[in-house]
């Protein structure tokens, strides 16, 4: 059995391990405020000069159009399949996809460092902390259980850590995955449509800006491309190690 033994051992301690890090520095990060505020009305600006900034739009549908029961299922979906749907997936490829899993993993793994990065770098308040901009914090709104609706989850979580959309990078990640490696077309069809369904529900909930989006597939390119020159000098390093054959 692969969940068994010292290598899956060593790949929960690893998963596990980066996904801890990853919280404890994100949550304790400085937060900045006013720069991050500063940052957020900045990022705002340039939509506006595209013609990108449809946030605004998003989130009036689900605070005001839609049935109230649709807002309250997309504050959840924004709160627990983030996670729960990425390791699902991940397991699933350690235990049917062996050959997939190594890479997949430590594109993960880059793609959520990537994140801690830019968190570091450039701090963003999210829209919900604008409602003088017509932003509708639909989370606290609805008083979503496990967020920071909740009092304790507002203390300790950096809730200016929004650059990149970890969410919207580990959709982009799952799809692409379960797309390249499902057989069932139904499957491949709802895996293409969870990463749209994952930017809706962030922007919808003023949780994200759409370049925080942008940024998050961003991320996750820049992964694949880090892990793919880190594999290709490793392969090459194992060339040259090798015993070279009599007569060269």
């Amino acid at each position: 059995m692969r969940w068994c033994g010292p290598a899956s051992l060593r790949e929960l301690a690893l998963v596990g391990g980066t996904y801890g890090v990853y919280t404890l520095t994100r949550n304790t990060l400085p937060s900045h405020v006013a720069r991050a505020r500063s940052n957020a009305l900045d990022l705002y600006h340039v939509e506006q000069q595209l013609h990108v900034d449809v946030e605004h739009a998003t989130n009036g549908l689900f605070a005001a159009q839609v049935p109230r029961l649709i807002a309250v299922v997309a504050n959840y979906a924004y709160s627990v399949p983030h996670l729960a749907v990425t390791v699902a997936v991940l397991a699933w490829l350690y235990v049917a996809r062996p050959a997939v899993y190594r890479r997949a993993r430590s594109v993960l793994v880059t793609t959520t460092l990537l994140a801690l990065v830019g968190f570091w770098l450039f701090p963003v308040a999210p829209p919900r902390f604008f409602p003088n901009l017509g932003f509708v914090d639909t989370v606290v709104r609805d008083r979503t259980w496990g967020s920071w609706g909740n009092g304790t989850m507002n203390e300790i979580s950096n809730q200016y850590a929004a650059m990149p959309s970890l969410h919207v990078s580990w959709s982009i990640w799952v799809a692409a995955l379960v797309i390249l490696c499902s057989h069932h077309w139904w499957v491949r069809v709802l895996a293409a449509g969870y990463p749209l369904l994952v930017t809706a529900v962030v922007l919808g909930t003023a949780n994200h800006w759409i370049l925080d989006a942008v940024a998050g597939v961003a991320a996750v390119a820049l992964a694949v491309a880090i892990c793919a020159m880190l594999s290709g000098i490793r392969r090459l390093w194992r060339e040259q190690a090798l015993p070279q054959p009599a007569g060269h």
